[in-house]
């Protein structure tokens, strides 16, 4: 008995003419984007926090991080470390970038 035989008829792929449209239907991976998204921002909020040492502004951190991309983050943050209160002026950067 060949494999031919015993797969016979079972195909995981949907086949298209297209390739991106071709899907792997055993995948039940179901919004794993979103998922990702809520582990970077609570990382980039856990981290905010800590750099900060601010852990009653982590809800707002992760605020900023659901809102503003990730690079306006960063460069808001090298920002406010050459002034004399880096938490307040981070703050007030990323305030104003939220509109």
């Amino acid at each position: 008995m060949s494999i031919s035989h015993i797969t016979q008829g079972y195909n995981p792929v949907k086949q298209s003419n297209n390739v991106n449209d071709n899907v792997i239907l055993q995948s039940k991976i179901i919004n794993d984007n979103v998922n990702d998204r809520a582990k970077k921002v609570d990382y980039i909020a856990d981290k905010l926090a800590k750099d900060f040492n601010s852990p009653n502004s982590r809800e707002f951190y992760c605020l900023i991080a659901w809102k503003l991309p990730e690079a306006k983050i960063w460069l808001n943050y090298e920002k406010s470390q050459k002034g004399r209160s880096p938490a307040s002026l981070f703050n007030w950067l990323c305030r104003k970038d939220m509109g």
